[in-house]
């Protein structure tokens, strides 16, 4: 159903409130740096992977998803090729990447499929893409599949759902020192209208931070999972500035106001199916339903209800919204 414009824009102000409260709570917990993620052991994470060079650095993350297949960013894989980086699996220290057995488990890809509607220059919304390995993995306690997430997102009563999940990564921990140990992070990813302040409705996307937050995305962490519920639910894919500017250069996932995105899975559930079998089918919608059609006296209501606690919560945020 359309909403008036008075309610469209109640809508936003509410979700820019709302939101920046719920990102002071998780400003000291979101980003994969040092201080702000904890290690993470192999066996809690038997479905990541790093992508190394011939020099056994890691430069991206992958998730597995079947025996012989990895997913993982498009822009990661787009300058290499079958034998000048390795897939490694069942690791969650480097000192571990030298070691090739049915433990630490190194691979070769045999093939690369990148989305046919990646971009390659300039801004693109179809950042994934699959490696399939030259031998299948031997799933043990530290290696195994991850499923992906085939349904919609949920969402909140007014506006956007936003879920509780953990992003994993090899990337570095300050955007200049490389991180000896696998990495994650709890975070509050965001989809649906209004949930990523640069790209306010695209739907192939799943956004976290925003004003005030840090990110979370370091160069290494992309092409990793975000697991929501158990699920694959997104891909780590770019971070932008509060401005909306992509960031790519190597110290500025350390600056504050950062907008972190993950190419949500469902919506490409399609071109996995085309190559991987096996895996989960594109349900009917991905999207988050469409909020409720809320009576613009009851917005104002919610609005006016919300920034009363905010401010009551914190007493030095002055919001200076007038309903």
């Amino acid at each position: 159903m359309a909403v008036s414009i008075l309610e469209t824009d109640a809508l936003k102000i509410l979700s820019s409130t709302v939101g920046r409260f719920e990102r002071s709570a998780e400003d000291n917990d979101s980003r994969l740096a040092e201080e702000y993620s904890t290690p993470e052991s192999a066996v809690n994470a038997p479905f990541v992977v790093a992508l190394v060079a011939v020099s056994l650095q890691a430069f991206c993350t992958g998730s597995i998803i079947n025996k012989q297949w990895v997913v993982t960013a498009a822009h990661c894989v787009v300058k290499r090729t079958n034998r000048n980086m390795k897939v490694i699996a069942g690791a969650d220290h480097v000192s571990q990447f030298g070691n090739n057995d049915s433990i630490y488990q190194h691979r070769f890809p045999s093939k690369i499929k990148i989305h046919r509607e990646h971009s390659y220059q300039g801004e693109s919304f179809h950042d994934i893409a699959l490696i399939r390995v030259d031998r299948p993995f031997v799933f043990n306690s530290r290696v195994a599949k991850v499923r992906l997430w085939a349904k919609e997102w949920p969402v909140s009563f007014y506006r956007f759902g936003t879920l509780s999940c953990n992003a994993f990564g090899w990337g570095t921990l300050d955007g200049k020192t490389p991180s000896t140990l696998l990495r994650t992070a709890n975070i509050r990813a965001r989809h649906g209208r209004l949930s990523c302040p640069c790209f306010q409705s695209d739907y192939r996307l799943i956004c976290s931070g925003g004003s005030g937050s840090s990110g979370v995305v370091c160069p290494g962490d992309s092409g990793g999972p975000l697991i929501c519920r158990k699920y694959l639910a997104g891909i780590t894919r770019s971070f932008y500035s509060a401005e909306c500017k992509k960031l790519d250069g190597p110290h500025q996932c350390s600056i504050s106001s950062i907008v972190d995105t993950w190419t949500y899975v469902c919506p490409f559930l399609g071109f996995i199916n085309k190559h991987v079998p096996g895996v989960s089918r594109r349900p009917a919608n991905c999207k988050s339903p469409r909020s409720y059609n809320v009576p613009t006296p009851l917005l104002a209501y919610v609005i006016m209800a919300s920034t009363t606690d905010i401010i009551n919560a914190t007493p030095s945020l002055r919001l200076g919204i007038k309903i």
